[in-house]
């Protein structure tokens, strides 16, 4: 588990909200470079690399997070079992990165409560921008950057 967060200074710079943010990947590399350029546009950042450190997380937190970034393949369990965690009792806004992109993944993923699901690679802009537009209370109108979000 890990936890990073701006500078002061920075975070006075950033020109969005300060979220609180929960990203679970497995990947070392990829979950400690999200975390950092997270971190660099003003969010903190709680890193969980799979269901069980996702559990711990969660016992440790006092505050609820405003965004769960999510892989959903974890080497414990799935993306969708830490979004159901995460939305019970409160539904916690999330976005869910996979390397498949069929409608039935989609399908999964909305059904488990994920409002977004990226492919992998993802585009970090993309990211960000959804991530404040979620943070925004907004619902999107697209998922994996093109096709119109399944009907609930």
């Amino acid at each position: 588990m890990l936890w990073l967060s701006m500078s002061a200074r920075h975070t006075q710079l950033a020109t969005h909200k300060l979220l609180r943010i929960l990203l679970v990947e497995d990947h070392p590399d990829a979950a400690r470079i999200m975390a950092k350029l997270l971190c660099h546009h003003g969010h903190e950042v709680r890193v969980a690399t799979s269901l069980e450190s996702t559990r711990a997380v969660l016992r440790e937190e006092r505050q609820p997070f405003d965004v769960l970034v999510s892989d959903i393949g974890l080497p414990d369990g799935s993306g969708l079992d830490v979004m159901r965690l995460l939305s019970s009792p409160v539904r916690t806004r999330g976005i869910a990165l996979s390397g498949y992109e069929s409608a039935e993944d989609v399908r999964r993923s909305r059904q488990a409560g994920f409002d977004e699901h990226l492919v992998k690679p993802i585009d970090f802009q993309r990211l960000l921008d959804l991530i404040a537009r979620l943070a925004g209370g907004e619902r999107p109108a697209l998922i994996s950057g093109s096709a119109p979000l399944p009907a609930d």
